[in-house]
């Protein structure tokens, strides 16, 4: 039986600028919230990295890095924690077809 860690050796900056720029803003860091592809609202979305959360003031979405994870992926906790753990890129079907992307 494997175990798997909650406490990925990657931080949410790290991992979050994967999918959006991110910038510094206080203690915070503030950027354009990948989950509202397409639609231009500023920078909605509050990285903590302090306390390891998110939180878009837009659409609501909030959490961990894992809950991150299993957003952006489309994905179950048990997955998220793996890729996270094995450095956070996973290019599922789902989030290439998102991003229109193609594995070259």
């Amino acid at each position: 039986m494997t175990i798997l860690s909650d406490a990925p050796e990657i931080n949410i900056v790290s991992f979050i600028r994967k999918f959006t720029i991110l910038r510094k803003a206080g203690r915070y860091f503030r950027g354009k919230c990948p989950f509202r592809v397409g639609e231009e609202l500023g920078e909605t979305l509050i990285v903590d990295r302090k306390n390891n959360r998110f939180h878009c003031k837009s659409c609501g979405e909030k959490g961990d890095m894992v809950d991150f994870a299993m957003k952006i992926y489309g994905i179950e906790r048990e997955r998220a924690i793996k890729i996270l753990n094995d450095g956070g890129i996973a290019p599922t079907e789902r989030f290439m077809k998102r991003f229109n992307l193609k594995l070259t």
